[in-house]
């Protein structure tokens, strides 16, 4: 899939500031309880603290922790690994 095209009317600031937001609250717009999702959540988190400031809070889950939980022996698990192990009728999403 292609990116969409950037509104060039947004700076990259508030860009990041938007982003900030949302891996920084923990109750969204209807007063719920947010959870964020995201593959390898701990390489992510390090590389959004160190070097654009944003912290997360609340509830975090990483797939790929529970794969892990799953079968520990394997090897490094990815999302097409995932994919095809657990879902493998909805693989040509990952298209």
């Amino acid at each position: 899939m292609a990116a969409p095209p950037l509104d060039e009317n947004i700076t990259v600031t508030k860009r990041l500031q938007c982003v900030k937001s949302v891996l920084e609250s923990t109750i969204n717009r209807r007063g719920c309880q947010v959870t964020k999702v995201a593959i390898d959540i701990k390489q992510q988190f390090k590389y959004l603290s160190t070097s654009c400031g944003v912290t997360l809070i609340g509830n975090l889950q990483d797939p790929k922790v529970a794969c892990w939980l799953l079968d520990p022996a394997t090897k490094e698990k990815n999302l097409h690994r995932m994919v095809s192990n657990f879902i493998p009728d909805q693989v040509y999403l990952l298209d």
